[in-house]
């Protein structure tokens, strides 16, 4: 017969005394978890905010980047019998 562990019930005790501390137990760690849970939603609702950010910056970056493609372009097509410079 196995001896009873550490923290068990003696016999004859009570049936719901065991059930106690698991219940405690089970109570920190659900508590444990809901704040966990909610430290992930607040970092998920930052790193969002942040993503909209840089997406908003990169937009502005490509608009920038065109303008100045546009302004170093040269008027008009290239002639295609036109000789490049270097030659």
């Amino acid at each position: 017969m196995n001896a009873p562990a550490a923290g068990d019930a003696p016999a004859g005790s009570e049936p719901g005394s065991e059930v106690e501390p698991r219940f405690e137990e089970l109570e920190s760690r659900l508590a444990f978890l809901d704040h966990t849970l909610e430290e992930l939603n607040a970092v998920i609702v930052r790193q969002d905010q942040e993503i909209r950010t840089l997406q908003q910056q990169v937009s502005e970056l490509v608009a920038k980047l065109s303008d100045l493609g546009a302004a170093v372009a040269p008027e008009g097509p290239a002639s295609p019998h036109e000789i490049p410079p270097h030659y």
